[in-house]
C-alpha cells in the first residue's frame, strides 16, 4: 500500500542521511507509487534485474539503479509484459546485493506471492505497517496471521504504527490486541509528508515525524542519536503538566 512505500521511503532516507548504504527493492511489481514519491520514471529497476537474476553483475545493477538523496532504489516499471518472477530470482538477487549495503528494504505487495515470500523468509525483520483505524487494525491482523503461517518467529515481527495521536489507543493496547510488539509509532503529520512527496525531498528535519524516522532508521542500522536538548516548548509542557497534576 502507499502507506508502506511512504515508511520504506522516509526509512530509507533517513538511513542514508546517517551515512548508511540504503538499498529499497520495490517488491510490488503492480505499482510504480515509489517512483512517482521520488520524482522519477524509471527507464530500468526491478523487472529487469530479476529477470536477470541469474547472471547479475555490477554493470546491469547499477544500470537499473535509481539514487535519490543518498540511498539507491530498484523502482517497479509496472512493466506488465515481463515474466512474474520465481523465489529463486529474490534469492539470486539478495544474495547478489546483500554486501553491499547496510540496509536492505523491501516494499513488498499486499498479499505475499511465492517469489515474494523468499524475500520474507530472508528478512531479519518484518515489519506490517497499519494505522489505529479499526480497518487497517483488521488488516494488519490478517498479514500478521499469514506470516504466523509462513513460520515466520515471532521476534522477527513488529508492528509500525503510522498517524499515532494523543487521541489513538495506548500502544500498549494495541500489542495486547495483537500480541507483537509495536517496535515504533509515526505521529500523524500531513503536511510534512504531503511537502515531502510534492518535492520529491526528504521529511523536513525539524518536523516530529522526520525525527521520528530518523530513530528507527537508526535503530536499524546500529546507531546512537543523542538526545536533543529539551527546548523551552519542552519545558513549559512540563510546568504545565506539573501544575495541573
Amino acid at each position: 500500500s502507499e502507506m508502506c512505500i511512504r515508511d520504506s521511503l522516509h526509512t530509507a532516507l533517513s538511513a542514508a542521511a546517517l551515512g548508511k548504504r540504503v538499498l529499497v527493492i520495490d517488491a510490488d511489481l503492480r505499482s510504480s507509487v515509489l517512483g512517482l514519491m521520488v520524482g522519477v520514471t524509471p527507464i530500468g529497476g526491478t523487472q529487469a534485474v530479476l529477470q536477470a537474476a541469474s547472471d547479475l553483475d555490477a554493470f546491469i545493477l547499477r544500470r537499473n539503479l535509481t539514487q535519490h538523496h543518498g540511498a539507491d532504489f530498484l523502482l517497479s516499471t509496472r512493466a506488465l509484459d515481463a515474466e512474474l518472477p520465481e523465489w529463486l530470482n529474490y534469492f539470486q538477487l539478495i544474495n547478489f546485493v546483500r554486501g553491499s549495503y547496510d540496509l536492505i528494504l523491501a516494499d513488498l505487495p499486499e498479499l505475499i506471492n511465492p517469489a515474494t515470500v523468499e524475500v520474507v523468509r530472508r528478512a531479519g525483520k518484518v515489519f506490517p505497517v497499519c494505522t489505529t483505524e479499526l480497518t487497517s487494525l483488521k488488516l494488519a491482523l490478517q498479514r500478521l496471521t499469514e506470516l504466523e503461517r509462513l513460520g515466520i518467529p515471532e521476534e522477527r515481527i513488529g508492528l509500525l504504527v503510522n498517524r499515532f495521536s494523543r487521541t489513538s489507543p495506548p500502544l500498549a493496547e494495541i500489542e495486547e490486541t495483537f500480541g507483537h510488539k509495536v517496535v515504533h509509532a509515526f505521529p500523524n503529520d500531513y503536511p510534512a509528508v504531503s511537502q515531502s512527496i510534492r518535492e520529491a525531498s526528504p521529511l523536513n528535519a525539524d518536523t516530529g515525524i522526520a525525527r521520528a524516522f530518523t530513530a528507527f532508521a537508526a535503530s536499524l542500522v546500529g546507531v546512537e542519536i543523542p538526545q536533543p536538548a529539551p527546548t523551552f516548548k519542552d519545558r513549559l509542557k512540563g510546568l504545565l503538566h506539573l501544575a495541573s497534576a
